[in-house]
């Protein structure tokens, strides 16, 4: 496996982080063989997103820039902004409490449309007919990235870890067996 007496934690920290975008670059070539569909653009988020160095590993693996967004907790603001675009309001849920506070800034009063309420730091929207987007687009409006991540190193400069890493997957494949 590759460990030795001088082996510190954090030569076991390094080597999980690199198997996370080692995985990602089998998901890639996967993705890449068994589908027609071409990738130009990539974009991270969740959790592992904000690790600067899975990322920049992973985009150097995959010789492609990766977009990571400043809200990485895509799953569940996916979820609200699709039920956003679903809902249609009713007297009983006023619209302002649907809406996600940190996706509408406050700007000067003054600036305010008859159709907004303040409440707080933010501008939240009076009841409408609709849901709280009306369109796809009104969502794209609200994604904001916050790095991009360019190839810095080359595929090659990464074989040779990656195969030792194949190898060692291969190794352990069968540590378990359901009988």
């Amino acid at each position: 496996m590759g460990l030795k007496p001088s082996t510190t934690k954090c030569h076991l920290v390094r080597a999980i982080l690199e198997s996370v975008a080692f995985r990602n670059r089998q998901l890639y070539d996967t993705m890449q063989r068994e589908t027609s569909i071409r990738i130009s653009k990539i974009r991270a988020d969740g959790g592992v997103s904000n690790n600067t160095f899975v990322m920049q590993m992973t985009a150097d693996l995959f010789g492609q820039a990766i977009d990571k967004p400043k809200h990485t907790d895509m799953s569940a603001l996916g979820a609200a902004f699709l039920a956003g675009l679903a809902v249609a309001s009713s007297e009983d849920v006023p619209m302002r409490t649907l809406l996600p506070p940190a996706f509408v800034p406050r700007e000067p009063l003054r600036n305010y449309p008859d159709d907004l309420a303040v409440s707080g730091n933010f501008a939240m929207p009076q009841q409408t007919t609709e849901g709280v987007w009306s369109t796809k687009e009104e969502l794209k409006k609200l994604r904001h990235q916050e790095v991009l991540y360019e190839p810095q190193r080359k595929i090659k400069d990464y074989e040779v870890s990656m195969s030792a890493w194949e190898l060692a997957l291969q190794r352990c494949s069968n540590w378990y067996n359901d009988s």
